[in-house]
């Protein structure tokens, strides 16, 4: 009988909504995220990119886009679906093997009133995960979930932790 390995990729997103001033935590959400398509897409190019003079971090997790949108998350989804909000950051810290886990990948940003273009005065409820693509376009969600809402303004500060895991079988 031959050996077949398999892998599993699975994670969860850290929503945190911070006083902008203090910085303390006033609300912590933790919950499992989908995997979308995207993601597959994008590790496919990260092995052979076929792609003539392709960026060879294009394919690499970027980004943390947050709006408005309230549809369910699928794992075919390929964008937020805000209709009002819809905005992207890219990351703050990044790390790999985190905590000494093999496969482990956490990324966190933070949308907070002090960025350009950052709206206030609205309600956040849905976060995706997106690969750099070239900036302006071909960027791949890689994973996307929906939280409770929260009204972003100026006296708070919302915090994104996403992590994403490789597992093989044991």
């Amino acid at each position: 009988m031959r050996a077949t390995n398999t892998f599993s990729v699975k994670g969860y997103v850290i929503v945190r909504v911070l006083d902008a001033k203090t910085r303390k935590e006033l609300y912590r959400y933790e919950t499992p995220n989908v995997i979308c398509t995207g993601f597959k897409t994008a590790v496919s190019k990260l092995l052979v990119n076929s792609e003539t003079n392709a960026d060879p971090v294009a394919n690499q997790l970027y980004a943390i886009g947050a709006g408005d949108g309230t549809d369910v998350p699928d794992s075919s989804d390929t964008a937020l679906s805000g209709t009002h909000l819809s905005t992207r950051k890219a990351f703050y810290t990044r790390g790999y093997n985190v905590g000494g886990v093999a496969g482990l990948s956490e990324i966190t940003t933070i949308f907070e009133n002090a960025d350009d273009n950052q709206p206030t005065g609205v309600y956040y409820q849905e976060v995706a995960l997106f690969t750099k693509g070239s900036m302006t376009t071909d960027q791949l969600m890689v994973a996307r979930q929906l939280h409770a809402p929260i009204h972003k303004d100026s006296s708070i500060a919302l915090e994104y932790t996403w992590r994403i895991q490789i597992t093989l079988p044991s």
